[in-house]
C-alpha cells in the first residue's frame, strides 16, 4: 500500500477567531496533508477516559473518504512528556452525541519507580501496525508500550481525537501514516463544478457551485492550518448557486472555501491578499 504521511500545525489564531479544539463540538478539523505542528488550547473540556482531568489537551476531528487502515503517531515536543489520547468514532461528521471510544491510551510513568521502568510508556504514542491492544491502563505495567492497534475504517467514518499532555504545556506533532484519504483531500475528485472569484482577493469572495439536490447546505471556509473562519447553513434549491463569502477581516494566506451536503464536502483553494 502507498502510505500518505500527514502532520498538522496550529498557528496563533487571529483576534477575531475563537480557538478551535476546546470541545468535541468545537474541534480543530484536520483537513490538510502539509507537515505541521499542533499546540494545546486553553480551557479545554476533558475526556472521561483520561485518568487525569486537569492537563492541557486538544480536540481534533477528521473524516476518511476512502476505506483503509488508520494509523498515526503523536510526538511530543519534549521527548519525555507523557501524552495520552482517546480516539472516538462519531455518529456523524460533526455529531458528538453518543460517540464511541475505540482506542484509549492512558499509559505513563510509574510514579515513584526508577525512570528507566517508564521509558516504554512516555514519549511518542499512537496507533501502530503490529499492535493488538485497543486500550492501555495508567502507569507502565510490565509488557506495556505506548502504542495501540490500528483501525480498519470505511469511507465516511468520522472520528474525534482527544489528546492530553500530563507533563507540560508543550505541544506535539501529529503524523498520520495511513492509506486513507481525509475529507478535504478529496476535493480534486469532485464532479460538482465549483469556483471562487476573485482569486486572489483583497476583500470578499464569491463562491459559485452546482447544488446537486435541493436541501440544506453548509458553506464553510478553513485556513490551510485547519482553522475555521466562516460557516453558514443555507436552504438551497437544486441548480447553479452564487454565495458571497465575507472575507474582509481574514488574514492574508491560503484558505479552503467549500460546501457540505449530506456529509459530503466539495471545495476550492483561494488566496486572500
Amino acid at each position: 500500500m502507498k502510505l500518505i504521511y500527514l502532520s498538522i500545525i496550529v498557528l496563533s489564531l487571529p483576534l477575531f477567531l475563537q480557538a478551535q479544539g476546546t470541545t468535541c463540538n468545537d474541534p480543530l478539523w484536520i483537513n490538510t496533508t502539509e507537515s505541521q505542528h499542533l499546540d494545546f488550547v486553553p480551557n479545554t473540556t476533558t475526556s472521561p477516559h483520561h485518568h487525569i482531568t486537569t492537563s492541557p489537551s486538544l480536540w481534533l476531528h477528521f473524516q476518511p473518504t476512502t476505506p483503509g487502515i488508520l494509523a498515526f503517531t503523536l510526538t511530543p515536543n519534549i521527548p519525555t512528556d507523557d501524552l495520552d489520547f482517546t480516539l472516538y468514532q462519531l455518529n456523524g461528521i460533526e455529531n458528538c452525541a453518543g460517540m464511541t471510544p475505540v482506542r484509549i491510551m492512558s499509559a505513563g510513568p510509574r510514579i515513584g519507580d526508577a525512570a528507566h521502568l517508564s521509558e516504554a510508556c512516555i514519549g511518542s504514542t499512537g496507533l501502530q501496525a503490529g499492535e493488538t491492544d485497543t486500550e492501555s491502563p495508567a502507569g507502565c505495567p510490565e509488557g506495556t508500550n505506548n502504542y495501540l492497534a490500528t483501525i480498519n475504517v470505511q469511507a465516511g467514518d468520522a472520528f474525534a481525537l482527544h489528546i492530553t499532555n500530563h507533563t507540560s504545556l508543550q505541544g506535539f506533532t501529529l503524523d498520520f501514516t495511513t492509506d486513507v484519504v481525509l475529507a478535504d483531500e478529496a476535493f480534486t475528485l469532485s464532479n460538482i463544478p465549483i469556483k471562487a472569484y476573485p482569486n486572489p482577493s483583497v476583500g470578499d469572495f464569491q463562491l459559485e457551485f452546482l447544488m446537486p439536490v435541493s436541501g440544506r447546505a453548509t458553506i464553510y471556509a478553513y485556513s490551510t492550518q485547519g482553522q475555521r473562519v466562516y460557516e453558514e447553513a443555507l436552504d438551497l434549491a437544486a441548480g447553479q448557486q452564487s454565495v458571497a463569502i465575507p472575507a474582509t477581516n481574514w488574514s492574508s494566506g491560503l484558505y479552503w472555501l467549500g460546501i457540505m451536503v449530506d456529509g459530503e464536502r466539495r471545495g476550492v483553494k483561494v488566496e486572500k491578499i
